[in-house]
């Protein structure tokens, strides 16, 4: 599953509610996108078959409680740099 901050949301991002949330012991992957859409970040949850009912509404929580403690606070992680494009001809 994949989801987006609103673009609203200023004071923090995809990064930030990721390293905050990994504090409480979850792992979600922050992405920016290729380049010509870098602008876009998203967050990425593995949804496992032991992920019930109950999981998801502890991970729901927490993610909740990490966008407001980063609303409160703000949040400082940036985007990773992206690397130039390939200048090179396609190989067939």
């Amino acid at each position: 599953m994949a989801l987006t901050i609103d673009k609203s949301i200023k004071r923090y991002n995809e990064f930030d509610v990721s390293n905050k949330v990994r504090e409480k012991g979850w792992i979600l992957s922050a992405y920016s996108m290729p380049p010509d859409a870098q602008e876009v970040n998203s967050l990425r949850i593995v949804v496992r078959p032991h992920l019930n009912r109950e999981v998801c509404e502890i991970l729901a929580n927490d993610i909740e409680e990490a966008c407001d403690y980063l609303e409160q606070h703000g949040g400082t992680a940036p985007p990773p740099k992206l690397h130039e494009a390939h200048k090179t001809s396609a190989k067939c």
